[in-house]
């Protein structure tokens, strides 16, 4: 869906003191049930100098509005310094890119809430930093490097973590890759359900597998995707 299709975006940035106010931040996004949103997680820079939140929502409220409900949700945190709404965006695209930089090309931003797919901030976090150099005139003197994605960069973790750990296509390989997951999951503030979960595992574990233990996950695959060809492959021994 083109961006021109949601309501208009607030840029909200957030100055937090604690563990637990990143979690009232999720928490306090997640009720006002945004169609579109992405907050991400900065360290300190130069426009900010404490670790701080910047989130794009797309929401019906105006800045007013909204700041009030900031205000009730998080009562001690009081001015300019604890938090700002910006609503004059005038490119909706830009501030996705913007909250998509992380630190640097191919470090991808600390995600704390969003409906974005992976793909989406993977491209975003790509166009800001091709911008980025183009400006400053150095796109043509060095060669664009390759950013991973968060199921490639925790796949090679895996395996860099357990080098040793032959990846079966059995239930306890697959136990042990998804609960690297799910910890990875946790220590990088994304969000996640049952299906994404799923998705995420399978992925990976589908990456890791070679050799006659890819062919029989093949298979199994092939069984659920094409069921009336796997019949006809069985009863013909064609596999």
């Amino acid at each position: 869906m083109s961006l021109s299709h949601y309501p208009s975006p607030l840029h909200f940035r957030f100055t937090h003191s604690s563990s637990d106010d990143l979690a009232r931040l999720k928490h306090f996004v997640e009720s006002l049930k945004s169609p579109r949103v992405l907050s991400v997680f900065e360290d300190e820079d130069h426009e900010v100098p404490r670790p701080h939140t910047h989130t794009a929502i797309y929401t019906n409220l105006d800045k007013k509005a909204f700041s009030v409900l900031v205000r009730k949700a998080f009562p001690i945190h009081k001015g300019n310094r604890a938090f700002s709404v910006f609503d004059d965006i005038s490119d909706r695209y830009k501030l996705e890119c913007y909250l998509c930089k992380g630190k640097a090309r191919g470090t991808l931003p600390v995600v704390l809430e969003t409906n974005l797919t992976e793909e989406e901030i993977l491209e975003r976090h790509n166009k800001y930093w091709d911008v980025n150099e183009e400006l400053k005139g150095g796109k043509t003197k060095k060669k664009k490097e390759k950013t991973l994605t968060w199921s490639q960069r925790v796949a090679a973790a895996y395996v860099k973590e357990y080098p040793q750990r032959v990846i079966h296509h059995d239930s306890r390989s697959k136990f042990l890759l998804y609960n690297f997951v799910l910890e990875s999951l946790g220590k990088d503030f994304k969000s996640f359900d049952e299906i994404v979960l799923r998705r995420l595992t399978l992925g990976i574990w589908n990456s890791l597998l070679s050799g006659y233990c890819r062919y029989e996950y093949a298979k199994d695959s092939f069984a659920r995707v094409f069921p009336e060809d796997a019949r006809i492959n069985e009863n013909y021994h064609l596999i």
